[in-house]
């Protein structure tokens, strides 16, 4: 079967509109998926194509992940996924593990991360070191910090839920979308085996995480508990340095980021560019600087902060 056979069984299947594609899939100027094509065949569709090339050759494989189009990559996926879990040699399955990281670059939107990191990366890695995860999570590479967390659903499926919390914990501040989704979703599956360890998680951590990321993640809770885990949220921020105790930061000095045992939300630039107001007080009561103790600090922190800049 060639590469030609497959692209006209493609052509014969389309059946959705390209611009619900371009709509779905975020491929507008500037998107996440800019770079990505769509000819507007079905997953589902799909799934029945990559059940008739399962004995595709891995050329053939790679040649599909190569192209421009969505749905070619996805079929080749599946074929991969196929042949990965119809191979009883270890041998084998070693080989098309590799294939697969080899080929990461390729998997570049969610519908392809989130059909295959599970069934190819998780698969693997169940029963052996999972190290590999956590080079992925701290990649510069949005989709690699996507597989790395995708790939825990198929421990999750197995009841070992420890992976999905160590990386959801790396990705906490991480600042893209599609990584707060992802990682609130994985936690969201993890609190269906074990909703004690979820909430364990969330009493540590809720307070850091981005609001969709909480969102999805509480998804399945009643909502009273929703409501308490969300008003933390926007409760939420870092000690304040009580007023009057003489720690002051500079003026006209943007805050640096601070981050405690219950995490932080950044300020807004408005509030990190404002004058500290112990300084401004200090120059109207005209104290001199000697008045104020150099070296004070607060809790610990090497470098305080005032109770306005915090």
């Amino acid at each position: 079967m060639s590469y030609q056979t497959i692209q006209s069984r493609l052509q014969q299947a389309k059946r959705v509109p390209h611009e619900q594609c371009r709509a779905f899939y975020k491929t507008g100027v500037g998107e996440y998926a800019e770079h990505d094509q769509f000819i507007g065949v079905s997953v589902p569709e799909l799934r029945k194509i990559a059940k008739d090339f399962k004995r595709l050759q891995i050329d053939d494989v790679q040649r599909l992940l190569k192209s421009s189009v969505n749905e070619e990559r996805l079929l080749a996926l599946f074929v991969l996924i196929d042949q990965y879990h119809h191979q009883a040699a270890l041998a084998e399955k070693e080989t098309l593990y590799r294939f697969y990281l080899q080929k990461l670059k390729y998997v570049n939107n969610w519908n392809l991360v989130d059909a295959s990191a599970h069934l190819i990366i998780g698969a693997h890695l169940f029963s052996t070191d999972k190290s590999m995860l956590l080079t992925l999570a701290k990649s510069q590479i949005m989709w690699e910090r996507r597989i790395a967390m995708v790939a825990t659903l198929y421990f999750i499926r197995n009841n070992q839920l420890e992976w999905t919390f160590k990386i959801a914990k790396v990705l906490l501040h991480d600042t893209h979308d599609l990584i707060h989704k992802a990682v609130g979703w994985m936690l969201r599956e993890a609190g269906k085996r074990d909703e004690r360890q979820l909430i364990a998680f969330l009493n540590i951590h809720a307070r850091a995480m981005p609001r969709t990321m909480l969102r999805y993640a509480i998804e399945k809770f009643d909502e009273s508990q929703r409501k308490a885990y969300l008003n933390k949220l926007s409760r939420s921020g870092v000690k304040k340095i009580p007023r009057g105790s003489g720690i002051t930061c500079g003026s006209r000095k943007r805050c640096a980021e601070e981050e405690d045992t219950i995490g932080y939300r950044k300020r807004t630039e408005k509030n990190m560019m404002n004058y500290c107001r112990v300084r401004m007080a200090t120059k109207r009561k005209k104290i001199t600087p000697l008045s104020i103790p150099k070296k004070k600090t607060y809790n610990g922190l090497s470098s305080p902060r005032c109770h306005v800049c915090r």
